[in-house]
C-alpha cells in the first residue's frame, strides 16, 4: 500500500514537473515571437525616442487634474 502510494506520489510530481518546464519553454518561444511587436508602438515610432512635450500638452493635463478635483470636491460636499 505504501509503494503504490509512493509510486503515484511520483507519477503526480513528474506530470507537474513536465507541465512546469513545457510552460517555461512555451513563454520563452511566446517571449521571442512578441519581442518584435514591442519595438516600435502603434504610429510607427520607436518606442526608445520620447515625444517632446509642448506646453500646450501640459496645460491641458493640469486642467484635466484641476477638473478632477474639483468633482470629488464637489462629491465629498454633497
Amino acid at each position: 500500500m505504501i509503494v503504490e502510494g509512493l509510486g503515484l506520489m511520483v507519477a503526480g510530481m513528474g506530470v507537474v514537473f513536465a507541465f512546469l518546464t513545457l510552460l517555461v519553454f512555451a513563454m520563452m518561444i511566446s517571449a521571442k515571437v512578441l519581442k518584435r511587436f514591442t519595438d516600435a508602438d502603434v504610429t510607427g515610432r520607436p518606442l526608445g525616442k520620447p515625444r517632446a512635450a509642448t506646453f500646450q500638452q501640459a496645460g491641458d493635463d493640469l486642467a484635466e487634474i484641476a477638473v478632477a478635483i474639483a468633482a470629488v470636491k464637489a462629491c465629498a460636499r454633497s
